[in-house]
C-alpha cells in the first residue's frame, strides 16, 4: 500500500483540470503529477508526458468530463433559497455561453465566495469518491 495522499492536493488538481491538462496520482508515493498536452505547454519547461505516467503505478485523476462542471453549476443554482436568484442562475446556464453567463451572474449578484465554496465542496466529494473507488489511502485537510 502506498503513502496516503492529501485530499486537499487532489481537490487542487481537480480545480485546474481542463482539456489540455490531466493529473495522475502515483499510487506508491502519493505524488500528483500534472501532464500537459505538448502543443499547449507554453511554459517551455520539460514536464512529464502521458508515456511517463502510463504504468500501473499511476492512476489518472477524474478528467474535466468526469467532473461535469455544468452539473455543479446547476446544483448550485437549485440550492439557492432566493427564487429570483435561483431562476436567474438557471436561465444563465441554458444555451450558448452558459459558463460565461453563469460567472457573470455570480459576480453581478455578489455570490462569488458562496459559489467557490460550493464548487470546492463538490470537488472534494468527487475526490473522495475517486480515492475510495481506487482504494487509495488519503488524509483529510
Amino acid at each position: 500500500m502506498g503513502l496516503p495522499v492529501l485530499l486537499k492536493d487532489v481537490v487542487e488538481a481537480l480545480e485546474i483540470t481542463d482539456d489540455f491538462i490531466s493529473h495522475h496520482l502515483n499510487r506508491v508515493s502519493g505524488e500528483i503529477v500534472m501532464v500537459m498536452q505538448d502543443e499547449y505547454d507554453y511554459t517551455g519547461v520539460e514536464g512529464p508526458t502521458l508515456e511517463d505516467v502510463s504504468s500501473e503505478e499511476f492512476v489518472a485523476l477524474p478528467s474535466k468530463h468526469d467532473i461535469h462542471e455544468w452539473s455543479i453549476m446547476e446544483r448550485f443554482a437549485i440550492s439557492q433559497s432566493n427564487r429570483n436568484l435561483r431562476e436567474d442562475l438557471l436561465d444563465g446556464i441554458r444555451g450558448r455561453g452558459a459558463f460565461r453567463h453563469f460567472k457573470s451572474i455570480v459576480a453581478r449578484r455578489g455570490i462569488r465566495e458562496e459559489w467557490f465554496a460550493f464548487r470546492c465542496d463538490e470537488l472534494r466529494e468527487i475526490a473522495i469518491e475517486f480515492l475510495e473507488e481506487n482504494a487509495i489511502p488519503y488524509t483529510r485537510d
